[in-house]
């Protein structure tokens, strides 16, 4: 059976030209080509392809085109005709490309698995280690939270924690997860619950903010990641020195009283002016 046959002037009693499509994955070309294009034989203009993952030879009448070489093409193409695609049928063209691309993924390494299973108790060791280590930053930043004058520690985190005002409309999130991978933490700043939102929007000094964020580089943009929560604010610190971590805790609260201190009382009176 063939698997896909285009035609023009598909709407005579016979077209005039078609293309014959064999389309292969992972099976073997074991199909009758020639009787694929023969069964077109009165057809004036004929074009065999070969659709496979990896090269073949050209067969009799059939061009060989990977799928990745066809994909990339309709791709170099595609900018252009953007604008006269029916939106539903674009998003179902990008699920087949993502989808064909999905192919091409590299397979995991054999020699990767053969190096966890020699390395496996080192490996889980260290997990162990980094584990522990993230926990005991988390302790340190929850003991000396007191040194702060404005926030208070909440809960611990997935690798991290969370510190709010006195009135819990503000809460501070403190991610280092990959701090030994990528040396470095985030702060972010979120504003809790819908009347607070939209106090902060309607009655903040938005000019003051903007000032704020330049003097401290911080990102700054009411971003709603749901009804009752909206992200105003984060910072990227990056860890220098590996002796740093021994004042993790001190530096992070001073990170807290420096840069976030001023921007989250001056959120606070807009939430209450509303």
């Amino acid at each position: 059976r063939i698997d896909l046959v285009i035609s023009e002037n598909s709407n005579e009693e016979i077209p005039t030209k078609v293309i014959i499509i064999e389309n292969k994955i992972y099976h073997k070309v074991e199909n009758d080509l020639k009787d694929y294009w023969d069964t077109f034989r009165e057809i004036p203009q004929r074009i065999g392809i070969l659709l496979t993952l990896k090269k073949v030879p050209d067969q009799t009448n059939f061009i060989n085109v990977t799928h990745k070489d066809w994909i990339l093409n309709i791709k170099k193409r595609l900018g252009g005709a953007i604008a006269n695609i029916h939106p539903k049928y674009l998003i179902l063209l990008q699920d087949f490309i993502s989808h064909v691309e999905s192919y091409y993924q590299k397979e995991f390494d054999m020699n990767s698995f053969k190096f966890l299973i020699e390395k496996g108790e080192q490996i889980h060791e260290l997990i162990t280690l980094r584990d522990k280590a993230i926990q005991a930053l988390t302790n340190k930043l929850s003991k000396k939270i007191s040194l702060s004058d404005y926030w208070n520690w909440v809960r611990p985190i997935s690798r991290g924690g969370t510190f709010n005002n006195e009135d819990d409309s503000i809460v501070i999130y403190i991610y280092f997860s990959n701090i030994f991978k990528d040396k470095n933490y985030t702060i972010e700043l979120w504003l809790k619950g819908t009347q607070v939102m939209d106090n902060w929007i309607a009655n903040g000094d938005h000019a003051v903010i903007e000032r704020i964020a330049k003097e401290k580089e911080l990102d700054t943009q009411l971003i709603h990641a749901s009804k009752t929560w909206g992200k105003v604010g984060m910072k990227i610190y990056n860890i220098e020195h590996p002796n740093e971590l021994d004042h993790f805790a001190e530096n992070v609260i001073k990170n807290l009283e420096e840069d976030w201190n001023e921007l989250a009382k001056i959120i606070h009176q807009s939430i209450l002016a509303g």
